[in-house]
């Protein structure tokens, strides 16, 4: 069975779909107070299905989908950890949160290596607590869905990639630029066209040239050199000696891959026979085409993979932090709420002891002297007001953290992978107070906000669009600078523009900026893929980008999208 279509709909802020939820427990009165707690909570709308046996379980789970599964530890017919384990090998990956009275720490471990999504003691029930223990494990287990898609389409991929080899005409290979010029892999093609066995060139190094023509090896040591460093695409042409003796012309075609300083560090190529020349003048163009589609789809692949596994993880941070950071700084806001009205009544009774002192004068002289003396000691006054301030910081930082936790997930819209309408001005400051380390010590940021409508997009990669263009803003300003950020619309289109101060981009690679693993940064600080990635998501989104830098100046990037998608012409999928 597989996990419900509708999961995707669950954390919308205004959708008002019922999670199906089924309850495993042959304790009358702790399913109807879990059944009670979960209807009563803020924020969620359940439907609840029961069950008071493993059996009764497994059957209900056969006839209906659910959205998360609370299975009880101890049943009457099999216990728990049995039920999870059987259902984790027939494949059903519904959510599951075990309960159970025992305080058994090794027991808990084995609920979770069995594929328990999380546990909850029984003792601890709430409405609050269930909910939350709901909403993390559902967020979870989109993310996991989210994973196992990106990797299924990954497999397409290479499918797709396989079939294209299969059916080149020409012979594919790739190549280190090392000294015998290395070939690492070669198609199966070679045995049809050629007659060899691809194994036969991987190992042996000299295999290539020592096939070229004799005539043909000369002029192509020489030029080679020349072929490597001149650019990213060459041809040439030479003679290569078939298996049975004989040489046919073969049409070269190599793309050199570079890395962020400009170095060659691979030769992706091919090899087409052109022994005749009619042959050459029909398939020239085409194979010359072919390999600029299997390039691009060998590069689309490994950024496609990159940007899902990405936002994949950061989707699981976002709900592992709200798991693990909302659960303490739950028990010390509430802490801390109790101190505040217990210190209040306390200082309230210091006061009244205040007002008896007139008594103590005539009275108890003796026991005032030692009251007088104490409060001097620890200065009573300014215990009074130093405790309000430290509760009222200690708040304040609770809040703080708690605000993290939510701009982190406002940031990844782990809970959004759909198109919708999206407020442009929450997402960049969702996303300033998460790059807010790698900014604050290198610029200060100003804001010249316009009026923005709420725009359709795929919220969480526009705000990776943000990501990257903030952190290169930072990245280009060598000591203190500014970042400003403005923003506008004209007609049906939004700007945002994010400008700085810093270096700024030489006019001779401001062509190449949006290149896939092209970089102006040093060695080991880009990947030459934040820009490209960019490119490629404002463009699925039907806008574009405009670059404006001048060396020693500074740079900007306007960012121009829809404020809405036209009808039939958006593209669905979440992969970049």
């Amino acid at each position: 069975m597989s996990s419900n279509p509708q999961t995707k709909e669950l954390y919308s802020s205004s959708s008002v779909q019922a999670n199906h939820i089924l309850i495993i427990d042959d304790d009358d009165v702790d399913r109807m107070a879990i059944s009670r707690m979960l209807k009563k909570a803020e924020g969620i709308h359940v439907t609840i299905d029961e069950a008071s046996s493993s059996q009764a379980g497994f059957e209900a789970l056969q006839n209906k989908a659910y959205e998360c599964i609370f299975l009880d530890y101890q049943l009457p017919d099999s216990d728990g950890l049995t039920l999870l384990r059987k259902l984790r090998s027939e494949a059903i990956k519904t959510p599951v949160v075990m309960m159970t009275g025992l305080s058994d720490e090794q027991l808990v471990v084995e609920m979770l290596h069995a594929g328990a999504s999380d546990y909850l003691p029984k003792a601890k029930f709430s409405p609050e607590k269930l909910a939350q223990i709901l909403n993390n494990v559902l967020r979870l287990h989109q993310a996991e869905s989210q994973r196992s898609e990106a990797q299924e389409n990954l497999s397409k991929s290479n499918a797709r990639l396989q079939y294209l080899l299969d059916n080149s005409p020409a012979i594919i290979y790739s190549a280190v630029p090392s000294g015998d010029f290395k070939i690492t892999f070669v198609s199966d093609n070679l045995r049809s066209v050629l007659g060899y066995e691809p194994e036969e060139v991987l190992e042996d190094p000299n295999f290539w040239f020592n096939h070229i023509h004799p005539d043909d090896q000369y002029p192509l040591m020489i030029k080679m050199p020349k072929l490597l460093s001149a650019g990213h695409q060459q041809t040439h042409n030479y003679r290569f000696r078939h298996r049975d003796g004989h040489y046919l012309w073969m049409h070269d075609t190599i793309h050199m891959v570079r890395d962020d300083e400009g170095c060659l560090i691979e030769i992706l190529g091919s090899l087409l026979d052109m022994s005749e020349r009619k042959q050459l003048e029909d398939t020239l163009k085409r194979e010359k085409e072919e390999q600029q589609i299997l390039i691009k789809e060998l590069e689309e692949t490994r950024d496609q993979l990159l940007q899902s596994e990405k936002m994949a993880a950061i989707g699981q941070l976002a709900a592992g932090v709200a798991h693990e950071i909302n659960n303490p700084i739950g028990y010390i806001n509430s802490n801390l709420s109790s101190m505040q009205r217990y210190l209040a009544q306390l200082m309230e009774l210091v006061e009244l002891y205040q007002v008896t002192e007139d008594v103590f004068e005539t009275r108890h002289p003796d026991i005032l002297q030692l009251i007088q003396q104490v409060r001097k000691r620890i200065d009573l006054e300014y215990c009074k007001q130093d405790i309000k301030d430290l509760l009222s910081e200690s708040q304040e930082g609770i809040s703080r953290v708690k605000k993290i936790v939510k701009d982190l997930k406002d940031f990844s819209h782990v809970d959004e992978s759909e198109w919708q309408r999206v407020d442009l001005h929450k997402g960049l400051e969702s996303t300033l107070n998460i790059i807010n380390n790698e900014i604050k010590y290198k610029a200060e940021v100003r804001k010249e906000y316009g009026s923005l409508p709420l725009v359709e997009c795929l919220a969480s990669q526009v705000n990776q669009v943000f990501m990257n263009l903030l952190v290169n803003a930072a990245h280009a300003i060598e000591q203190q600078g500014i970042i400003t950020i403005s923003t506008g619309q004209q007609d049906n289109e939004v700007w945002i523009e994010i400008a700085d101060n810093g270096t700024g981009i030489p006019e001779d690679k401001i062509k190449r900026i949006f290149d896939p693993f092209y970089t102006t940064k040093p060695v080991g600080v880009g990947t030459g893929l934040g820009l490209s990635l960019s490119y490629k998501i404002i463009q699925k989104h039907h806008g574009h980008i405009d670059l404006n830098s001048i060396e020693g100046q500074g740079t900007s990037f306007k960012v121009w999208l829809p404020v809405e998608q036209e009808n039939g012409t958006v593209d669905h999928s979440d992969a970049v």
